[in-house]
Parts: structure tokens; sequence; C-alpha cells
């Protein structure tokens, strides 16, 4: 089965800010499934559905090997009456230079790949939201979804730099250095960074970039007659960034960016 989440809009609750989450599944209507927040500085998430009374944690990219998660639904790890299992860090590793915490305990069961439960910088828990939380319909919480793709802006933000997504289904956007003339300079940077293409563009191109999180920090259309662009870096912190650009809403070159101070 299939199942897409899509997060959109702000609501507040106790004067706390939420996004809207949605999910619809393979032969179901979209609904309003909860609320969920982040703090980007802490590394945590927390998911809040409609049936709960209060929100729960489901990522902490703070934790270290040995250190323990409760968690409420996953089926393989599941503890009878006492409302889910106290799961351990096994690991702690860099996937495209970004932290990955992996537990001790699948997830969802083999039909879904028996993939270790996972929180994945700029990506999330590899679980989905749902299958931490107590309450929710078993048709959602109780299958445990495997995440596959993270789109934002219709954009495949993470993984950011392969062919295949975390399910192993080719993705629409691939690393394709330098296709139709497209550079930037200089690379490292510093406080700006110059788009160029080999010629005069006969359509418009937008050039995103991106930080660590996937939100995007700048961007910048070359019109068409223009061949180069000047954006401005001032104000974002030193480290790598990733940018795209796009003709048409189709990804015709991507890369790294490492911005320095």
């Amino acid at each position: 089965m299939e199942g897409t989440i899509r997060v959109e809009g702000d609501t507040v609750v106790n004067q706390i800010s939420y996004k809207k989450v949605f999910f619809k599944g393979d032969f179901s209507l979209e609904a309003l499934v909860g609320l969920v927040r982040e703090n980007a500085d802490e590394g945590k998430l927390w998911f809040w559905n409609n049936l709960d009374n209060q929100e729960a944690l489901v990522m902490d990219l703070n934790l270290a090997p040995g250190d323990t998660f409760p968690v409420a639904n996953t089926s393989d790890c599941w503890d009878g009456d006492s409302g889910g299992p106290i799961i351990q860090v096994a690991e702690v590793y860099s996937l495209e230079s970004k932290k990955v915490i992996s537990m001790d305990c699948w997830h969802g069961g083999s039909f879904i790949g028996g993939d270790s439960l996972k929180f994945i910088e700029g990506a999330g828990p590899n679980a989905t939201l749902f299958l931490q939380n107590k309450n929710l319909d078993y048709e959602i919480a109780g299958i445990g979804y495997r995440l596959c793709r993270i789109l934002r802006e219709d954009t495949l933000a993470f993984p950011l730099f392969s062919d295949v997504d975390f399910c192993g289904i080719p993705t629409d956007v691939q690393e394709i250095h330098g296709v139709e003339g497209f550079s930037i300079f200089p690379n490292p940077a510093g406080s700006s960074v110059a788009l160029f293409h080999f010629m005069p563009l006969s359509k418009p191109v937008s050039w995103r970039l991106y930080d660590g999180f996937g939100r995007k920090v700048r961007e910048k259309t070359l019109e068409a007659g223009d061949s180069r662009a000047e954006v401005s870096l001032v104000g974002l912190a030193g480290g790598i960034y990733y940018y795209l650009f796009e003709k048409e809403g189709t990804a015709i070159s991507s890369g790294k960016l490492l911005v320095v101070e």
C-alpha cells in the first residue's frame, strides 16, 4: 500500500505554531490527521494526531548510541499493554553529510523492507510520523508506512543527490552538474555568488539555494537573454548548502555550495 503525507498551512495551539498534516491512502480521500512542529536548532520534531490529547516527540537528533527513546507503535517492537516499547540507539552515522540516528528495532514488518527505525536530518523519521503515536486509526498507524520521497515545492528535497529514493524507486531529480552549461563561482563563496550560463538564455531559469534542513534560503531568476546573475549570501551561516537550477519546472542542474563566513 502507498500513502501520501502533505504538510501545509499554519495553526496555533496553546500559543505554539504548527503545520497541518494531511494523509491520503490508496483508496481514501485526503484527510487532516494532525499537526506537526519542529525545532531545527535542536533537531527535534513533534506530531500531534487528531485523537491524542497532547503532542508526541517523534524525532530527536541529539541522541547518542545507547540512549533510549519511547515509541508507541512499532509492530515488530510492540510491547503489549505497556503502550509501546523503549528502544535503543544502535548507531549514529552520516548520509549525504546529514546525521542519521539508527535504532535497534525494525518498524512496520518485513513487508516494507524490515528497515530499522531511523531519524534522518533534513528528512524526518523513516517510519513517517504516525508509527510513533497512539490512538490513530490502525489503517494509518498500524501499517507503518515507510518513507520514500521528501518533496518541497514539488522538488525532491532528500535524498538530495541520488537517482533513487529511500524505497529504491527512481527519482525525478539527479545530480547533473554542468548540464546546459550552468556554473556558479566562486565555490567556496563568501558574501556573494555568481550564476553563469555559457550563452544568453532562450527561456527563464530559476535558481534556488537550500540549507541542510531543506529550507529555501535564496532564490534568483535568470530571465531570457541573461547569461549571468549575482546573488547575495550576506546573513547566511557558514556551511554546506544545496542549489538547483530549474527550467519550466524541470531540474536541469544541481550541486553543493560551501559558504564561508
